[in-house]
């Protein structure tokens, strides 16, 4: 889940065109993969893909200009994204126990409500 949703960050970002294209062009072929039950290791296959491409030169939209993409590159992108998002969900999970226990302590409380004993 944190490698696709760092693969959709990174294409929003959008802050190199052309390699943004190539990852797209990969994404389409492994995005199913990532859908549903996506079972383990669809991650792991996506950047075995990924780094096993050659850097290429890809002549730029609306240009003659050509760049280089690096599927290195790109991949550091996933990465590093993936890395922040992960700890994003850490933080977001260290709270759980508490907020699991104030749910059932409200729900208790509730329970001995004066107007719940006069019904």
């Amino acid at each position: 889940m944190a490698t696709r949703r760092a693969i959709q960050e990174v294409l929003a970002a959008k802050e190199n065109q052309v390699e943004c294209e190539f990852l797209e062009r990969i994404y389409t072929v492994y995005g199913a993969d990532f859908e549903g039950d996506a079972g383990y290791g669809v991650d792991q296959k996506f950047l075995e893909d990924l780094l096993g491409r050659t850097p290429s030169f890809v002549r730029a939209p609306n240009s003659e200009d050509m760049s280089l993409v690096s599927p290195l590159g790109i991949a550091e992108h996933i990465l590093e994204r993936r890395v922040a998002i992960a700890s994003e969900w850490r933080e977001s999970l260290q709270q759980t126990e508490q907020d699991h226990a104030d749910v059932l302590r409200s729900a208790f409380e509730h329970s001995f409500d004066a107007d719940s004993f006069s019904q």
